[in-house]
């Protein structure tokens, strides 16, 4: 269990199969007896063969203090169990979303003009990734950049999500397209949408947790015509954009329900895991005739 690291022996260690019957090459003993005709495998054998561990913990070394039987660090009521490696906080997301507003209003006091002043989502998701990662990925990087990089592959620890997409000429309810995205941030993931208009503008924000709400209703708000309540419910988003600052908001304040339809999504996926995916919508295989 030590990876090398002490002296260790296992009775039940190099144990193979001969005929019915599994044999430990070391201590030259039988040690389980299989079934009549069947296979190696954890429901043939005998307790005392299966509840050995086969490997070493993989984050012995960096938590040392915890049992390998250990879950969600011994905190279940603080933090979750992604993969089962290790401990998340699903209340990171809001205290990092909290870093990026920080940042971005300290930015905006500053004497700056035109659109530095009014338009800063890139130092909002700059301040709230480094709040959740503990690393400068977008430090000194404009939007455009961060699109661009993402995209390119460039921050290699963000990965993709190719399975959400919303229609270009979706009419109404976008809902049902948007709430894995929302899944995923109550999950404990750091997911970026990315998305440029025709105008050439460019826009990122982060998600956070929460219930998706009602998409802002332009009329009402008078904020842009693509914006409609027509649009259902959307996920929530961390955005300090030139409409201000918002911790949490529905991603349709600062988005509108056509530049949604040419977001790019990424998720944090530094060790390249795939448990994530279960949330995503999952592909048909059966081809339609």
């Amino acid at each position: 269990m030590s990876n090398g690291q002490y002296e260790e022996f296992f009775t039940n260690d190099t144990v193979v199969q001969i005929g019915s019957v599994m044999f430990n090459t070391v201590t030259n003993e039988v040690v389980a007896f299989l079934e009549t005709e069947t296979v190696y495998s954890e429901a043939t054998l005998r307790p005392e063969v299966i509840s050995r561990f086969l490997s070493p913990d993989p984050l012995e070394k960096q938590y040392p203090e915890f049992s390998p039987y250990q879950y969600a660090g011994n905190s279940p009521i603080k933090f979750i169990d992604l993969d089962g490696l290790e401990p998340a906080d699903p209340q990171k997301l809001k205290t990092s979303a909290k870093a990026g507003i920080e940042l971005a209003t300290a930015f905006k006091t500053k004497q700056f003009a035109g659109d530095q002043q009014r338009a800063a989502c890139n130092i909002g998701l700059q301040g709230s990734v480094k709040g959740f990662t503990d690393k400068d990925y977008f430090s000194g990087q404009k939007a455009k950049a961060i699109y661009e990089g993402l995209k390119s592959g460039k921050y290699s620890d963000f990965e993709k999500i190719t399975d959400i997409k919303v229609p270009s000429g979706s009419k109404g309810k976008i809902s049902e397209y948007l709430k894995p995205l929302q899944d995923l941030a109550n999950e404990g993931y750091f997911v970026v949408g990315a998305t440029t208009t025709p105008k050439g503008d460019f826009h990122v924000v982060n998600f956070v947790p929460g219930e998706m709400e009602q998409a802002i209703d332009d009329q009402a708000t008078k904020v842009r015509e693509t914006q409609c309540a027509a649009c259902g419910k959307v996920p929530q988003v961390m955005d300090t954009g030139n409409q201000g600052n918002f911790p949490s908001t529905p991603m349709t304040r600062v988005s509108g329900r056509e530049t949604i339809a040419n977001m790019e999504f990424f998720i944090y996926n530094p060790k390249k895991e795939t448990e994530y995916k279960k949330l995503l919508p999952q592909k048909d295989n059966d081809e339609k005739k």
